[in-house]
């Protein structure tokens, strides 16, 4: 990723800029000093410091655009590309087997996740957001040389971003990456080339071409899924005048909750549903049915009610398809009627 492929800005002198004879010794350093830049990694100082960092102090893949994908070299200007890929190869400058095209996009997505995941390792990051945590103490630069995003910059971000399925959106227009709160951030040339100056492996993280796909590893939200086991559709059908049942869904202490079934339970022998109608009910699988007689509803019938009732749900019982029977209570003359002849689950 790198800012304007021809020139970068006059500043003017800085206030870090270092003795000209330390800087006579860097291969291309300018001996324009009132015109130069200082190189984030090294003493060198340069009238475009973004083309030698990218040509010297990063691996050949980051600035994708201006890199030959067969000789795996960073050339960081499109016209010196050109000139590399009509002399060596002999080819047309819009072969797509050298640059950088659509068929190389999730290539290069995965090569500088590789990176940034030798950098965060190198830096003792658990994270990438991690890293940026630190790329926001240790990259602070001066007003004057602040990184930039450009717009020609964006669309490998954009790649970048959807490739890995980042939920970040960028506008059409030069962005100040300074502080690097967001991982797209970690991309631009001088906040890689700082970072990549504090590890260990120093200038041999340049050879890194290390595969890495974020996406398997992405967190998703886990959802708990619930049974209410203890559910009365037939209260709840009068009130809505349906048995269609909504999903139950929701969000709390950043953790979504589902209810995934249902354990309808049938008290009130009065409710209980026809056969066609549990028909009609089974067909939400996340419905189960359970039958019997609530205590109050015993106290309140005669003996011939309760028989009758009972009959049905050793009927209910046969029909094999009740999740449990259940419920007891005492009659009128005091004494107990235990329904809970049986009890069945799935």
């Amino acid at each position: 990723m790198h800012e304007d492929d021809e020139f970068e800005p006059d500043y003017g002198p800085f206030e870090d800029e270092l003795p000209k004879n330390d800087a006579m010794y860097i291969r291309a350093s300018t001996k324009r000093y009132n015109k130069g830049r200082k190189c984030p990694t090294c003493a060198g100082i340069f009238t475009n410091v973004s083309r030698h960092v990218l040509r010297t102090h990063l691996p050949w893949y980051v600035a994708a655009q201006t890199a030959c994908w067969q000789c795996k070299i960073q050339f960081a200007q499109n016209s010196v590309l050109d000139a590399h890929i009509a002399e060596c190869h002999q080819s047309d400058i819009k072969n797509t087997s050298i640059k950088f095209s659509e068929d190389k996009y999730e290539r290069w997505v995965n090569l500088m996740n590789g990176l940034l995941d030798v950098v965060s390792k190198e830096l003792e990051c658990d994270t990438l957001q991690d890293l940026c945590n630190l790329a926001d103490k240790i990259c602070v630069y001066p007003k004057h040389s602040e990184p930039i995003f450009q717009g020609k910059d964006l669309k490998l971000v954009s790649i970048f971003n959807a490739t890995n399925e980042y939920v970040f959106e960028f506008g059409s227009k030069n962005i100040i990456v300074q502080p690097p709160y967001s991982i797209p951030f970690l991309l631009h040339w001088r906040i890689l080339a700082s970072l990549i100056q504090q590890t260990e492996m120093g200038e041999n993280i340049i050879s890194v071409e290390k595969i890495k796909s974020l996406r398997p590893v992405l967190e998703v939200k886990e959802t708990l899924h619930l049974t209410d086991s203890h559910f009365h559709l037939d209260m709840l059908s009068k009130k809505i005048g349906t048995i269609s049942l909504p999903h139950f869904f929701w969000t709390w202490s950043n953790k979504d909750y589902q209810i995934s079934h249902l354990i309808s339970n049938y008290c009130y022998p009065r409710n209980w549903p026809s056969s066609d109608l549990r028909s009609k009910i089974r067909q939400d699988n996340r419905i189960k049915l359970t039958f019997g007689i609530h205590p109050r509803i015993v106290e309140m019938e005669n003996t011939s009610k309760l028989n009758e009732w009972i009959s049905d749900l050793e009927w209910l019982l046969k029909a094999n398809r009740v999740v449990a029977v259940g419920e007891c209570g005492l009659d009128n003359s005091g004494r107990k009627w235990d329904v809970e002849k049986q009890i069945k689950f799935f």
